[in-house]
Order: structure tokens, then C-alpha cells, then sequence
């Protein structure tokens, strides 16, 4: 009877241990969203700032433009690994038979281009490719240059 009183005891215990580590981890998990998701909002406020400052007149990002440049875009991409803010920006520039897509990716915070691509002509066959200064020869190579930064699927 004692043998089976301590194994309750025993029983009870652990039970009360791994439950608290269940409210323990559920509390550290909502911590860490809420954390993520102020970082994240944080990193999407200095995207905005630093594409307004890289191009200051371009009013709306995501809109046809007038002039030499006809589109132009940002991503930001906030990445929990390296606790960085990145943006992506697409410039297109369409001048009768010249069609240049420019995609740089910069370090928001220390405002340090990794990547830059650019695609000429109509055919789109002619690329200039570099990621951290280091040659890449295409779309492909670009994106999987990009990759470790950029947490998220991304669309170029």
C-alpha cells in the first residue's frame, strides 16, 4: 500500500512538472510572435523609410510611373536567423527599345547592397549579376544567392 501511495505521489509530480513546462513553453512561444511581430512591423516601417529615401520621387511604390522609370517595388523581409531587416526593390525601366529590371537587396539597417541584378533588353538574356560582390550568371543564381536572407518565398 505505501509502495503505491509514493508511486501516485510520483505520478502527480511529473504530471505537474510536464504540465507547467506546457504553460511555461505556450507562454515563451506567445513571447516570441509578439516579439517577431513588433521586429517584423518595425522592419516594414524602415523599408518603407529607406526605399522613400533611395528614391524620393517615386510617390507610390507598386504604381506605373511616368517617365524613364515605369514600375518600381520593395519587399521587406524581416529574418529571425540573422535578426536583420532586408529589402527587396524592383525597378522596371521601359524607354522605347531600352527594357532594363533592376532588383537590388539591401541590408536595411546598415544600408548595404548584398545583391544586385539587372536584366537589359527586350529578350531579357542580357544579366548583370553580383551578390555580395561575387558573379552570378542568372535569374536562378540570383534567387539562390538571395536565399539565406530572405525567409520567405519571394516573387521576381
Amino acid at each position: 500500500m505505501k509502495k503505491n501511495k509514493y508511486l501516485i505521489i510520483l505520478v502527480i509530480t511529473v504530471l505537474g512538472i510536464f504540465i507547467g513546462g506546457l504553460i511555461y513553453y505556450g507562454t515563451y512561444q506567445s513571447q516570441q510572435n509578439a516579439k517577431y511581430f513588433d521586429l517584423s512591423s518595425k522592419c516594414m516601417k524602415d523599408a518603407k523609410s529607406f526605399f522613400n529615401e533611395k528614391y524620393p520621387d517615386i510617390k507610390s511604390p507598386g504604381s506605373q510611373i511616368d517617365g524613364a522609370i515605369s514600375f518600381a517595388d520593395y519587399q521587406n523581409h524581416y529574418n529571425k536567423l540573422f535578426n536583420k531587416c532586408y529589402i527587396l526593390i524592383t525597378i522596371r525601366i521601359d524607354m522605347g527599345h531600352v527594357h532594363v529590371k533592376n532588383i537590388e537587396l539591401y541590408d536595411v539597417d546598415d544600408r548595404a547592397l548584398i545583391g544586385k541584378l539587372d536584366i537589359y533588353g527586350q529578350d531579357q538574356k542580357k544579366i548583370f549579376c553580383k551578390i555580395t560582390g561575387k558573379e552570378c550568371h542568372s535569374l536562378d543564381d540570383f534567387i539562390t544567392g538571395i536565399e539565406p536572407y530572405i525567409e520567405n518565398k519571394i516573387d521576381l
